[in-house]
């Protein structure tokens, strides 16, 4: 495995480990500083950058000891130089991607 990919899956483990304990601190690591969490949550539009999005999580999160599920990269795209996709699995929510 080479340096970017090492990279690469040390922002993914510390984003599914932030996400699902709720690790304010771990989410920041790992969201770029222009993230955007955008969608209908209880019938409203929400849009939270890094910061509102890992609050979220950090009071949402169900155990924040808890186990962190399992998961692998299946592929990695790079399109043009300004968007890099992750497609990744893990146990509890199946198939999720970062755009």
């Amino acid at each position: 495995m080479d340096d970017d990919e090492q990279q690469i899956r040390a922002v993914i483990d510390a984003y599914v480990t932030g996400f699902n304990r709720g690790d304010k601190r771990l989410l920041l690591e790992a969201l770029h500083a222009r993230f955007v969490s955008s969608g209908f949550f209880n019938g409203e539009l929400q849009w939270d950058g890094a910061e509102e999005f890992a609050d979220f999580c950090a009071e949402s999160a169900p155990d924040p000891e808890g186990p962190v599920p399992d998961w692998q990269l299946d592929a990695l795209i790079f399109q043009a130089r300004r968007q890099l996709q992750l497609f990744a699995t893990n146990g509890v929510h199946g198939p999720f991607a970062i755009l």
